[in-house]
């Protein structure tokens, strides 16, 4: 009888070795995979880089053609700034760089000395404005122009700006005189986070590959021992925290204004709030007082749990700062919210710690701040947020200014700028966090962009701002399509009440 009887012996090893294969084999499926996705990562970075740097030559190419040669022999001493048509060169270069997307576009002389000199550019920033009053400069070693001096149009990649700016991409090409000497150079410039961001996620892939195998690993070792209460607490220890995270969803839903204080404060409105996991690090805020209301629209750094945490700081943040003796001074209610978050988090100027508590916090977030008198004129301040204004015959973005609130870098008030837009019965007011601008999507897997955004709120601009936003929204998703969500989605628009 006892041969009739299973070797649960012998059958146990057989299992045993099984689950070997098979881990062994669930190891090598991980690392072949997540190196395969790495490279095929760095190569569509690589790709895109060449795309974009293809597309700035041709640009740059046109803002050469723009000028004379006679203009350019025109402008050489800083008095003749004054002359009118200096005046109209700037302005064609001002809807050059808007019409073609460009960040930057100006002229180069080289000169006798090795060194360049500026003529002109489009940048509306006074701290930042380069033109015949600026002292020549040695960039004779900035990669791209010394092609252009030889007679070609050449492209500089993601140059030394990348850690102040966030990505710079250049592009420069030649203006001859008839002789064929190059004469002068036009220099375009991009910000493209875009590529920045793509090669700092290949990084952090390399890093998630080994955080895999590691997963990989850890899992093995669960099955092998066997202990099925650990996976049990496990899968229970998951459920508390996706239950923590789903009622944290609704704490942060409550941190936001209601409904009925934009209907009192505004004439219309529409606001679009989708986080990009459960919670998010976008948030927004509103306070009116007896002559007008007080608007923020922010975007942490990061999404999910760290950006919801810094979402509620924020807010906390605001509710003490803001008060009837600063709420009209926008400058000042950030410059406010600044030192608080600083003092908060124990930062020194840079991020760097204080104390014994170990951490280095470099987060903050990017914000507009936006006073809404009961008049319907507007001031704001802004940091690395844009203001959209649309008054029907057309769309005037008010860049922010770069800075990021929060991580210590700001000195002083004084560095904050305060923009004032007059009253206008027809104006409408857009402001959105970069989750909608950097999605990417369409055929090219480019980012929906600002242009894109601009065009709709102008072709709808008769609608009602509840409309216009669900445009907006459904344009999105049609461009996203199959592609997966890149960020929280923030979306306040309005329409001031005058009276």
């Amino acid at each position: 009888m006892k041969r009739f009887l299973p070797d649960l012996k012998n059958e146990n090893k057989l299992s045993s070795r099984l689950m070997a294969v098979m881990f062994v084999f669930s190891c090598a499926v991980v690392l072949l995979v997540s190196l395969y996705s790495r490279s095929a990562v760095s190569f569509l970075t690589l790709e895109m880089e060449k795309n974009i740097q293809a597309w700035l030559k041709e640009v740059s190419k046109r803002g050469a053609a723009m000028v004379t040669l006679e203009e350019l022999e025109t402008y050489k001493k800083p008095e003749d700034m004054n002359l009118a048509g200096y005046q109209a060169l700037r302005g064609k270069l001002m809807d050059f760089a808007a019409e073609s997307g460009a960040l930057y576009v100006y002229y180069l002389r080289p000169l006798d000395s090795g060194k360049f000199q500026y003529i002109i550019d489009n940048d509306l920033d006074e701290s930042t404005v380069v033109n015949l009053t600026t002292p020549p400069t040695d960039v004779s070693k900035t990669p791209g122009l010394p092609e252009a001096l030889a007679g070609q149009v050449s492209s500089a990649g993601l140059g030394s700006y990348m850690s102040e700016w966030g990505g710079l991409l250049s592009a420069y090409a030649p203006i001859f005189d008839p002789q064929g000497r190059v004469v002068a150079v036009c220099g375009v410039d991009i910000n493209d986070e875009m590529i920045v961001s793509a090669e700092e996620r290949e990084k952090l892939l390399g890093i998630l590959i080994i955080v895999a195998v590691i997963i990989v690993l850890s899992s093995g070792i669960l099955c092998f021992t066997g202990y099925k209460s650990e996976a049990r607490a496990a899968r229970e220890a998951k459920q508390a925290i996706i239950s923590g995270i789903e009622y944290a969803s609704k704490i942060q839903k409550n941190l936001l204004p209601l409904d009925k204080n934009f209907k009192e404060a505004f004439a219309d409105h529409s606001i679009i709030w989708k986080p990009k996991d459960i919670v998010g690090g976008d948030i927004y805020w509103a306070k009116s007082f007896s002559e007008g209301t007080v608007l923020c629209v922010c975007d942490c750094t990061g999404h999910g749990t760290p950006g919801a945490l810094l979402t509620m700081l924020v807010v906390s943040t605001f509710e003490a700062a803001v008060n009837g003796k600063n709420y009209k001074d926008t400058a000042q209610i950030i410059w406010e919210l600044e030192k608080r978050l600083v003092s908060i988090l124990n930062l020194n100027p840079g991020g760097k710690i204080e104390g014994e508590r170990g951490v280095i916090i470099n987060d903050g977030c990017d914000l507009a701040v936006l006073y809404v008198a009961k008049d319907g004129s507007v001031d704001f301040s802004a940091g690395n947020v844009h203001v959209f204004v649309c008054d029907g015959n057309e769309v005037t973005r008010y860049r922010g200014q770069r800075i990021r609130i929060g991580d210590g870098a700001l000195k002083s008030k004084e560095e904050i700028k305060v923009v004032s837009i007059p009253a206008n019965a027809d104006n409408k007011f857009y402001i959105a966090s970069d989750g909608l601008y950097e999605q990417i999507g369409g055929e090219d897997k480019i980012p929906f962009g600002y242009d894109a955004f601009s065009r709709i709120i102008l072709e709808n601009h008769s609608e009602q701002q509840s409309v216009i936003a669900e445009k907006i929204w459904r344009a999105f998703e049609d461009y996203r399509g199959d592609n997966p969500r890149r960020d929280d989605f923030e979306l306040v628009a309005f329409k001031p009440r005058i009276l």
